[in-house]
């Protein structure tokens, strides 16, 4: 009986690869919080931190956000992400003492526009 499933699993044809594979696609959650940012022009660290806690970026119950909200690490992730080039915003910290500022890039702000997001 094993030896059938083994030989079923190594007859598998591979999994085509998706077309937007490796491509950066802005979520809903990107837009409602890159807009904010984008009409604030530039928001502390743990703003976009609130932000990202109303409505998380996934549904496992496993990773839910806890009773404050998600982590530092995952805005980290999420402020990263996009970071990435072409960057979508910037983020930096100017003190030991207070959070880190978000802004969004000239990108970013031309597809909130042209989506109709931002005026």
């Amino acid at each position: 009986m094993n030896e059938r499933l083994e030989r079923a699993e190594n007859e598998k044809q591979p999994r085509r690869q998706r077309r937007d594979t490796g491509a950066r696609l802005l979520t809903r959650r990107d837009k409602r919080v890159l807009s904010w940012i984008a009409q604030q022009y530039a928001v502390r660290f743990d703003h976009v931190q609130q932000l990202l806690s109303q409505e998380p970026g996934h549904t496992s119950d496993r990773f839910a956000p806890g009773p404050r909200g998600v982590s530092d690490s995952d805005v980290l992730q999420v402020i990263t992400r996009w970071e990435q080039e072409p960057a979508w915003a910037g983020y930096r910290r100017f003190s030991v003492e207070t959070p880190g500022w978000v802004w969004v890039t000239p990108l970013s702000l031309e597809m909130l526009h042209g989506q109709g997001l931002v005026p």
